[in-house]
């Protein structure tokens, strides 16, 4: 059982190959929800409100150039290579 997948009904874990509920017996007309695609939904929502109260405008903005965002991405790619360093630093110590 997928228990990332959960009933739209009773939000019960679910077989995603199911088209009924096997704790309610909801029948799917529609595709079930995946959690940790609706947790990233919800945080990238939360990060867009977040940039709007702090920059006060969008990534739609046309006030940075292209070697600007690059730039801001590769920024923020390093310091993603620097937590996962981190972590696996942790890992291999104990």
């Amino acid at each position: 059982m997928a228990a990332s997948y959960r009933c739209p009904s009773c939000n019960k874990p679910n077989d995603i190959e199911r088209r009924q509920c096997v704790w309610c017996g909801t029948v799917y007309t529609k595709t079930l929800v995946d959690l940790n695609v609706e947790a990233v939904k919800e945080k990238l929502d939360r990060r867009s409100r977040i940039g709007m109260q702090k920059y006060g405008t969008t990534t739609d903005r046309s006030t940075l150039t292209r070697l600007q965002w690059l730039q801001h991405a590769q920024e923020e790619a390093m310091d993603l290579a620097i937590y996962l360093q981190r972590l696996i630093t942790e890992e291999e110590n104990g």
